[in-house]
């Protein structure tokens, strides 16, 4: 395992519908099949607090925008 000076950590609460679709789409664009690019994983969440106040403003950006209902990317998040 190599350490580099950066890490970068991407954090996404999804429905659990979506998980395979998502984490499906992480591997191919991340380049997962080269040595080095990361790791990929997934976690229960049991609970969250403060997520009901941003539910409608998802709700409302994903009805807006080309993507399946559910997904909520960050403003610079890509996946293709």
């Amino acid at each position: 395992m190599a350490l580099k000076a950066q890490t970068d950590v991407i954090l996404f609460l999804l429905e659990e519908n979506l998980v395979e679709l998502v984490l499906g789409a992480i591997y191919e664009n991340g380049r997962f099949k080269e040595p080095d690019t990361g790791i990929a994983f997934v976690v229960d969440v049991e609970g969250a607090i403060e997520i009901e106040s941003q539910i409608e403003r998802f709700k409302d950006e994903s009805e807006n925008a080309d993507k399946p209902p559910g997904v909520f990317l960050a403003p610079n998040a890509l996946i293709t």
